[in-house]
């Protein structure tokens, strides 16, 4: 009787999810807060049931869900898979998780979905697949072992199957399976051509529309423009919205109303409600999901979720993520926030930045409350800097300071940052070399390094090896010699061998002007002229957009040949040193939030070569005067 009772209550997919899964080995409850009823998770209710009992039929619908990190959509997803495999409803079903790349869908299968199929309660789940597996015929022990722990194939009772894979940038490898439905995840990295490819896969599905079958897309957005933007804009944008403890009414949870803890307050976006403070999760029991653009209602649904409705997070923890927070180990930046904690698309507040637009950056700063106040003009004039470290960059020219803007090359230009206690990045120092010399430039490098106390110094490699060498030879594993490079998943790396960091020049510079745009760097201002320079450096670079693939890419290059950048390119090598040394050699990218994937960069190929080793350290700071910005 127990089972058949079972049985009956897995025919509910959050029936079949509190009974048959776990949560890190612990089954499902709602009184420790980890069940799908009564926790303050009752917005995934809709989403399931409309996936697994609706969407199947002929007048089912895609599904998009748009959403932030960490609001618990990969067990999601892996129960709606496991609901299709293991619910008993269906037989002959064969389904798709799909990922943006093999390695991905990889680690998912392995540290994810089998663990959950291990663990599942009475190891339910896991009969299942082994009782799949052992009646096949015709097969030796070694080979049911192997089946059984097939890392892209699961197989399961009813001859259901689920395949796990990665569609890499067409999609190729996956067009001749045959499947019922497609679970396409991390959507926002899917090529367009992969996508397309793998909709094939679902022509003949037994589910939802004759000719498409049952597609659900899952992903945490990026920029405007891209592919998965434009899917999100043809569905019809459903905002869960809560029910008033106090008077009924519904409204969602937002920035605005999300006092304190995990209390919210009761008014929507027009300002209408009660106002009445009360718990965000028992506001959930009773809500419900409303369609903002009720005119796609026929083409897609499409469901919002951002941590603001994960039942553990409270304001405060959502604040301490915030652009503006006082924790710059926990801080993001305003993409980062938009994209994983809002769940929205990042909308940049430029484009290509002119003179006065770089200048208001640097010398105004943006308070609380949105007041402007403009950045002191006076410098701060002070006998010598002993007691915080600097950061230097240079890139290398073979220009003299002074001559005609037609002359060969660029300019040598050194700066130097500081941080503030703001957490302003200052601009200590910035000129442009008077000095063609190697040796003599070597000389004054080294000058500047003892009067201002720097820790890290990063070198533009592609123009600069003697020069490297040369520094050091000084200064020992200090210098870091900065090799450029486009396309790679990860925005710095460093080669300890080499002493060597390999930076992706797109996404810096990204970082860099987004950095910039939201005033996280200063310059003194007592003598305009003396930066003007500088200033037109900045300004130089064109920003432009365009699509690969489905996906947005931004592209930084001069706005003329003989417009020189090489100021810019000094202050964001001094920027790339700043970070190596806050983030122990790129080892803990969560400060600040400089990300990246795991992929390690391309080596350059002269980086065989390496820079001499002279076997001197480095040696003690002279500290010294405090120079004037030249």
């Amino acid at each position: 009787m127990t089972n058949m009772v079972t049985e009956l209550m897995d025919l509910d997919p959050i029936n079949f999810i509190e009974n048959n899964l776990t949560i890190k080995g612990k089954r499902y409850t709602a009184a420790e807060g980890t069940g799908l009823r009564a926790s303050g998770r009752e917005y995934l209710h809709e989403i399931l049931r409309y996936i697994c009992l609706e969407a199947i039929g002929p007048e089912g619908l895609p599904v998009v869900v748009k959403k932030g990190r960490q609001v618990e959509m990969s067990t999601l997803a892996m129960g709606i898979c496991s609901f299709f495999m293991c619910s008993g409803q269906y037989d002959h079903v064969t389904g798709l998780h799909g990922f943006p790349q093999i390695d991905q869908a990889h680690r998912f299968s392995n540290e994810r979905f089998d663990t959950m199929i291990h663990e599942s309660v009475d190891g339910r789940l896991w009969q299942k697949r082994a009782m799949a597996v052992n009646a096949k015929s015709g097969e030796t022990a070694a080979e049911r072992r192997k089946a059984t722990y097939s890392v892209s194939q699961k197989d399961f009772v009813g001859t259901n199957t689920l395949y796990i894979e990665g569609a890499s940038e067409e999609g190729n490898r996956l067009r001749n399976i045959s499947v019922d439905f497609v679970l396409y995840d991390e959507i926002q990295d899917w090529y367009t051509a992969a996508r397309e490819n793998v909709q094939e896969a679902n022509s003949h599905s037994r589910f939802g529309r004759q000719g498409f079958g049952l597609e659900m897309f899952f992903g945490t957005p990026k920029d405007k423009k891209s592919d998965f933007y434009r899917m999100w804009q043809s569905t019809d944008q459903r905002e869960y919205h809560v029910r008033c403890i106090h008077c009924g009414h519904f409204f969602p949870i937002t920035l605005d109303n999300f006092e304190s803890g995990f209390l919210i307050k009761c008014q929507d976006h027009e300002g209408k409600g009660c106002l009445e403070l009360q718990d965000k999760r028992k506001a959930m029991v009773h809500g419900q999901w409303i369609p903002t653009a009720p005119e796609n209602s026929h083409i897609a649904r499409g469901y919002a979720i951002s941590q603001l409705y994960i039942p553990t997070i409270t304001r405060e923890a959502i604040d301490l993520k915030a652009p503006d927070s006082p924790d710059e180990n926990l801080r993001k930046s305003p993409r980062s926030f938009a994209n994983e904690v809002m769940g929205d698309f990042y909308t940049d507040a430029f484009d290509s930045m002119g003179y006065a637009d770089v200048l208001r950056c640097l010398t105004m700063m943006e308070l609380r409350g949105g007041e402007i106040q403009e950045y002191s003009r006076n410098l701060h004039i002070a006998p010598f800097i002993d007691d915080q470290f600097t950061w230097m960059g240079i890139d290398w020219g073979g220009r003299v300071a002074g001559e005609d803007d037609q002359g060969k090359g660029g300019y040598t230009v050194v700066i130097i940052l500081s941080q503030r206690p703001d957490r302003r990045l200052h601009v200590e120092f910035a000129k442009r070399l008077e000095v063609a010399n190697i040796e003599e430039q070597i000389k004054e490098i080294s000058d500047y390094v003892r009067r201002y106390h720097v820790a890290q110094i990063a070198a533009d490699f592609g123009y600069g090896h003697a020069q490297i060498q040369l520094l050091q030879a000084e200064w020992g594993d200090r210098v870091k010699s900065v090799y450029s490079t486009q396309g790679a998943k990860r925005s710095y790396a460093f080669n300890g061998d080499q002493n060597m960091i390999t930076i992706d020049r797109s996404q810096i510079l990204g970082e860099f002007f987004e950095s910039l745009n939201q005033y996280h760097f200063s310059v003194p201002f007592a003598e305009p002229a003396k930066i003007e320079w500088l200033i037109e450096h900045i300004a130089n670079i064109e920003i432009t957009s365009h699509t690969v693939g489905g996906m947005l890419r931004k592209k930084y290059g001069k706005r003329g040949a003989a417009n020189p950048v090489d100021g810019l390119m000094a202050l964001v090598y001094a920027w790339t040193a700043y970070k190596f040394d806050r983030t122990q050699g790129f080892t803990n990218m969560s400060i600040n939030n400089y990300g990246g994937g795991n992929r390690s960069m391309p080596k350059p190929a002269l980086a065989q070569m390496g820079p001499r080793r002279s076997g001197i350290s480095a040696r003690r700071v002279i500290r010294g005067g405090h120079m004037r910005v030249r």
